[in-house]
């Protein structure tokens, strides 16, 4: 098998050598190509070491760290052999150095050459992702999907929506309140009466009547004095002609009135007028409220509409977030991400990593240290004496699913079947 066609496969440790690295005085394995393999050993037997030995090789030591270099020895070795390369780190009282050999020689730059190779890695240790806070798993589970977008950024888009629609709705309820409060009036005019129009009507009819009042009274006293006239003339014979001139005189007057009181329409009748008067602000204040109902209607089915399309919105971005998922190569069917009590976290089928059984945690864990580490399928379990045999199975059916090597630390003095290596003092035990 070539190079690039291991790479793409992935690669896993063939043979593993190491001499003088810390408990470790001299191990040689052979490491089955996936499942679990059991690093057995009483405690300061040299598991930890070993899989030390593993970590440092391919990711090197941690700032700061204590030189590995067994006391007494004036060198150490550690040797990976990974099929396609090998990679060879030598520690002295002066330091370390480190070399990786491939078919056509050695690498230039083999640290920067490692460390693409193994990408974040997650300490190659499974259980790492169940001990990240919530927000450090989001962040290394996004980084290893490689999404087109950022499900946290629809999240919060889709959170707004829900906000502006959540207060939409206390709008709209107060809006559905205030209408209910306000029986409709289809007898009441949609404008006010105007009171000075109606007072200026009252006066016109006011001015009329009194103008008719006068003139009647006029004609009355008119028509006594032809009848005074009249008797004077009868009373007083010597004086006809005046007084005959009089009736003529007053009998003008009369016809004159009489003329002017025709042509004088009978005037309005003033009771209606008065009342109106009485009537009109009880009148406009049920046209404002009518006003005010018709506003309300309006601001109420403005506010049901801006909530259907905040909804509409939320909908879009659940959308969207099903759609980003769906084409992102999840580990595990049914992770996804969801932000709880105010925490965004990792979940599985909706709940929350943390609320999952330790058989679920351990299942997505082992699927992101693969994902995680596309290249090297290596992963390093150190707590494993906390593991019972159901765990065990689990981590090793899983293991070679993925076609992983799964090496995990065993406190037992014991073989513990197939794929065990037990370590005494620093070395195999025969």
């Amino acid at each position: 098998m070539g190079t690039n066609e291991a790479q793409e496969e992935g690669l896993r440790i063939v043979g593993l050598h190491v001499d003088g690295f810390r408990r470790i005085r001299v191990v040689d394995l052979t490491p089955p190509k996936n499942g679990v393999v059991r690093i057995v050993g009483a405690n300061e037997a040299g598991k930890t070491s070993l899989l030390d030995s593993i970590m440092a090789a391919l990711k090197g030591l941690p700032k700061g760290s204590v030189s590995p270099l067994q006391r007494g020895r004036e060198r150490g070795e550690v040797v990976l052999n990974m099929g396609a390369f090998q990679i060879q780190v030598i520690y002295t009282e002066s330091g370390e150095y480190l070399n990786v050999k491939r078919g056509d020689g050695k690498i230039a730059k083999p640290r920067a050459f490692l460390d693409e190779m193994i990408g974040q890695g997650l300490s190659f240790d499974p259980f790492a992702f169940a001990r990240l806070k919530p927000a450090d798993q989001v962040n290394t589970l996004l980084s290893a999907l490689q999404l087109e977008q950022d499900p946290r950024e629809i999240d919060k888009e889709r959170q707004g929506y829900y906000e502006r629609r959540t207060e939409k709705n206390r709008e709209i309820k107060s809006l559905e309140a205030r209408v209910a409060a306000i029986p409709e009036q289809s007898d009441v005019p949609d404008d006010e009466v105007s009171v000075g129009d109606l007072l200026r009507e009252r006066s016109e009819a006011l001015k009329a009547r009194l103008e008719f009042q006068n003139v009647k009274e006029k004609l009355s006293r008119a028509d006594s004095d032809v009848m005074k006239a009249q008797a004077e003339v009868d009373r007083i014979k010597k004086v006809l002609a005046d007084a005959e001139e009089a009736v003529r005189h007053c009998q003008v007057e009369k016809d004159a009135l009489a003329q002017a009181l025709a042509s004088i329409t009978v005037p309005p009748d003033m009771t209606n007028l008065d009342q109106r008067l009485q009537t009109i602000e009880a009148t406009n204040k049920a046209v404002r409220t009518k006003v005010e109902r018709k506003k309300l209607v309006g601001e109420l089915a403005k506010a049901v509409a801006d909530g259907q399309e905040l909804t509409e919105a939320i909908t879009l971005c659940d959308t969207l977030k099903e759609s980003v998922l769906a084409t992102a190569n999840l580990p595990v069917d049914g992770l996804g991400f969801e932000s709880m009590d105010g925490t965004y976290c990792v979940t599985v089928k909706g709940i929350p990593l943390a609320q999952c059984s330790s058989s679920q945690q351990l299942k997505v864990g082992m699927a992101i240290a693969v994902a995680v580490n596309p290249k090297i399928k290596v992963c390093l379990i150190r707590e494993g004496s906390l593991l019972d045999g159901a765990s065990m199975d689990l981590i090793d059916e899983i293991a070679r699913e993925h076609n992983v090597q799964c090496f995990v630390e065993r406190v037992n003095n014991e073989s513990e079947g197939d794929n065990s290596f037990v370590l005494e003092a620093g070395e195999l035990k025969v």
